[in-house]
């Protein structure tokens, strides 16, 4: 597909240097994985030619980050002089026995490889030769660099086509990389923190006169962000589950898929949206999975993504969210009753006017000693049981050459809770990517099982020829 236009800035935003700087603990990495299966059988050159030209668009694809000791200005994107695509485009023949299982299992050893710091942040790998005749490509891009949302637009887009058969054309060379001296480094990150000084206090003026102005509504307000941000900030303790406590830096991916129309009637039966039901389908499968293992749990904390893109931002590299850390009920045996609380819980949590301060305090914890803000970061996240985030994916069949992109799995960051569920919407269907920490989630396959019942309960909902709530 032609791309948006995207937005690149030389720095790295507030967010994105947070999640680079917490990550010296490895706990706390960001990187996310797709699986991307197709259809049919995309040759190597092919391949390379198709992501050299998405190289070529997409100028943050061969940029690395380098910060300067002279400074505390987040990461600056710089042009790579020694860039390589084929580092970043391995192949890797199965011998036409594998499928979905096996390429979840190279998704996993993908994810386990630290990404290398003095190259760009991405890597896609080709795995040809499976059972069906198809192949898969597994995407690697730090969090740092975009979040889902981004994701798609610089990569998924122009990669694909949702035409089929379009020709993918020859492998075409990125343009000369421009270089930065020593000097440029560290006078722009002079100027950028400059920059950012100067509209610190301009905001600060401006609050400044309006409490002025008008203080009766200036200074409840005030207190009520003071308020909301303490509430989004403050540690949130131990997970709440007695089952998954154990963390570990070994993880598994788990799938599952189901019509995103019935997924959307069965919201709708029940008076909720689809990322309600989505939510409200995972803690149904915790619960149950907890039951199972003889250890009810009345409530679990969830962490959610909320996206922060607006109409103007649709095409900003980088990321543009928030998180927001609440606790859901586990007890509720209704699935058409956990849809409406888990409405209620996070049309509330997304309300919280924190959620958009937040990006401005991540600028400042950024500049942090990473001595110091990686504690006080992991004390923030260190109790989430499990995190849910909802992408709206492409909403046609997508194709690289003749290869119909046939399933599309999105595993987002884990860090250190137990589970992370991440919904793609992808060409009618809702493809679920389960990751989950093995020393949180012993019985793998347990959890698959009651999130698949969990699911099946809820789509029951949109089969009946009524609204089950008023």
């Amino acid at each position: 597909m032609e791309p948006a236009a995207m937005r690149y800035d030389d720095y790295m935003a507030n967010m994105d240097a947070l999640l680079w700087s917490v990550e010296r603990d490895p706990m706390l990495r960001s990187d996310a994985v797709a699986v991307l299966v197709f259809e049919g059988p995309i040759a190597p050159e092919d391949f390379r030619a198709a992501v050299s030209r998405c190289v070529a668009r997409v100028p943050r694809l061969r940029q690395v980050a380098r910060t300067t000791a002279m400074s505390t200005a987040p990461p600056r994107f710089v042009d790579d002089p020694r860039f390589d695509l084929d580092h970043h485009t391995p192949v890797l023949a199965v011998g036409g026995e594998a499928g979905l299982e096996d390429v979840l299992r190279i998704g996993e050893q993908v994810r386990a490889q630290v990404l290398d710091h003095a190259r760009p942040l991405w890597v896609l790998q080709l795995v040809t030769g499976l059972a069906s005749g198809g192949c898969a490509i597994v995407l690697k891009i730090h969090h740092s660099v975009t979040d889902a949302v981004g994701g798609l637009q610089m990569i998924i887009e122009p990669l694909l086509s949702p035409e089929p058969g379009v020709p993918i054309g020859d492998r075409v060379e990125p343009s000369e990389p421009r270089r930065l001296g020593v000097a440029e480094l560290v006078g722009g990150a002079a100027l950028h923190e400059l920059r950012t000084a100067a509209g610190g206090a301009g905001r600060l003026g401006r609050l400044g006169a309006a409490v002025a102005a008008r203080p009766r509504s200036t200074v409840p307000a005030a207190a009520r962000m003071t308020a909301s941000l303490a509430r989004t900030m403050r540690p949130v303790g131990d997970p709440l589950s007695p089952l998954m406590t154990g963390r570990s830096l070994s993880k598994k991916y788990l799938t599952h898929a189901l019509p995103t129309d019935g997924l959307r009637l069965a919201a709708k039966a029940a008076g909720g949206k689809l990322n309600d039901a989505f939510v409200a389908g995972v803690i149904g499968g915790l619960a149950r999975y907890h039951d199972k293992n003889g250890q009810p749990v009345d409530a679990l904390r969830m962490l959610m993504p909320v996206n922060l893109r607006q109409a103007g931002d649709a095409a900003v590299a980088g990321n543009a969210f928030s998180a927001a850390t609440f606790v859901v009920p586990a007890d509720i045996a209704s699935s058409a009753e956990r849809v409406i609380r888990m409405r209620e819980l996070s049309a509330r949590a997304q309300a919280e006017p924190g959620l958009r301060a937040f990006a401005s305090i991540a600028g400042v914890a950024s500049r942090v000693p990473p001595s110091v803000l990686t504690p006080l970061y992991r004390k923030m996240v260190g109790g989430v049981d499990v995190i849910t985030s909802n992408v709206p994916g492409p909403p046609v069949p997508l194709y690289l050459g003749s290869a119909r992109l046939a399933g599309f799995y999105a595993f987002g960051p884990i860090g250190s809770a137990a589970v992370n569920v991440t919904l793609m919407t992808y060409a009618g269907t809702a493809y679920l990517a389960i990751s989950v920490d093995r020393a949180a989630v012993t019985d793998p396959d347990l959890l698959l099982a009651c999130m698949a019942e969990s699911f099946d309960e809820l789509l029951a909902l949109g089969r009946a020829d009524t609204k089950v709530v008023p």
